[in-house]
């Protein structure tokens, strides 16, 4: 089979880690392949053009590609539930098309979370780093901030770790669980003033207004208004409910990699404490960005942290805003618990370094790479993502080896240039 030249261009900026063959032994994708002879407008999959190496990429992009290993999604923590003594529907599933009569009794999945993966094919990492945002946010919250710029998932992948971003239970790709036949209360909805005034402080009690140009601002935030309307883009419903399940497939999750950092926002924190505790022997480090709780000293032992490194970052106005006011002390409780019990355990309040203006929402206010700069320096201090030398540099045209990978084939054993058939098509 063969497939349009323009079809194959589109692997032109795909960077192989390692040779592939066919099935004749005859190289035709990676460092050792030979150059492809002619251009046709037709080409077969095995004569697809040699991958570029770093040296011959367009250098004058300001950030280097990434060698990929694999990126892929899945999603765990569910169980089926059974509806029953509901109504018969009627259902179009298209304008204009039949009603379909529906019988909505039965087996549904409830309590799944979705986890998309990014590994690389050379990690410098102690173990993946998995991102956990906050209440009425999916991983979104990691991927690209609300004005266009590269997100953590994307800075984090640069500094060479494998990066797992997750969407909650309830939460984006996770799909929903029905009201009241699952959960007891209906979901929560943000609303502009109380992400703006509340939670995320961006502005003064009041200063809330419809009309961007009637709102007001703190003095010095670092979050860009004017993207205000693109970050409540972002906002999605919330049950108060469901934590029992978020829970569980949080732990299933870190019990599935066998060895993680956790990098939470908000509402996750507590959520990413708890599964330190549930499994301080695969938990390497916590990393909490201004966590709304944490598990009650009087109820978790703290000692079995020790060997677990905790940072808690912290931003601006958080004195002004009641919300916040009334979240700290149950956190600072669990910090000096972590601290008494031997745990190394900091805590970061970033105007006492002289950083400020920053909202609750750090990780897309304006100056979000500096605060995921001295997150990426703690974890050097702490052995948890290797150094780059000089020669690993993504300019150099080094590819590293890959020995540790393993190969590259699937269930059936087809070769690489047959999953590049597949990808084609």
């Amino acid at each position: 089979m063969t497939y349009p030249i323009d079809l194959v261009d589109s692997f032109a900026e795909i960077i192989f880690v390692e040779d592939l063959a066919c099935d004749d032994g005859t190289v035709i994708c990676g460092p050792e392949a030979p150059p492809p002879a002619t251009r046709r407008s037709e080409i077969d999959p095995c004569l697809i053009r040699r991958a570029t190496t770093m040296d011959n990429l367009n250098t004058s992009r300001p950030e280097a590609p990434i060698l990929i290993r694999d990126i892929g999604s899945f999603l765990l923590g569910g169980h089926m539930t059974t509806l029953a003594g509901l109504p018969p529907r009627g259902r179009v599933s298209t304008p204009g098309g039949p009603v379909h009569p529906t019988d909505p009794n039965g087996e549904i999945m409830v309590g799944q979370l979705y986890v998309q993966y990014v590994r690389l094919a050379e990690p410098r990492g102690a173990a993946p780093l998995l991102l956990w945002h906050g209440g009425g946010m999916t991983g979104v919250t990691w991927e690209t901030t609300p004005d266009g710029r590269p997100g953590w998932q994307m800075f984090f992948l640069r500094a060479g770790l494998d990066v797992f971003v997750s969407d909650a239970v309830e939460r984006g790709r996770a799909s929903w669980a029905p009201y009241p036949e699952v959960y007891p209360e209906a979901p929560f909805f943000r609303t502009a003033r109380e992400a703006w005034e509340e939670t995320f402080r961006f502005g003064p009690p009041g200063s809330w207004r419809p009309d961007p140009a009637q709102r007001a601002t703190h003095p010095g935030l670092r979050f860009r208004a004017e993207h205000m309307e693109a970050f409540m883009s972002q906002f999605v419903p919330r049950w108060s409910t469901n934590d029992a399940f978020t829970q569980a497939a949080y732990d299933a999750l870190v019990a599935q990699l066998g060895g993680a950092m956790i990098l939470t926002h908000s509402q996750g924190g507590n959520f990413g404490l708890r599964a330190a505790l549930a499994a301080p022997d695969r938990v390497r480090a916590v990393i909490s960005l201004e966590p709304s709780g944490a598990p009650d000293p009087q109820a978790a032992d703290p000692a079995r942290l020790r060997g677990v490194p905790h940072l808690f970052v912290w931003g601006d106005y958080l004195d002004r805003h009641p919300f916040w006011v009334n979240s700290l002390p149950n956190v600072r409780r669990w910090h000096a618990a972590l601290v008494a019990a031997g745990v190394e355990a900091e805590w970061v309040d970033l105007p006492a370094r002289g950083i400020r203006g920053n909202s609750h929402a750090l990780m897309a206010d304006d100056n979000s790479d500096e605060i995921a700069g001295l997150v990426h320096d703690w974890m050097a201090r702490h052995d948890l993502i290797r150094r780059k030398r000089a020669s690993d540099h993504p300019r150099s045209g080094r590819i590293p080896p890959q020995s540790h990978l393993p190969e590259q084939r699937d269930e059936t054993g087809a070769s690489p240039c047959s999953d590049i058939s597949r990808a084609a098509t």
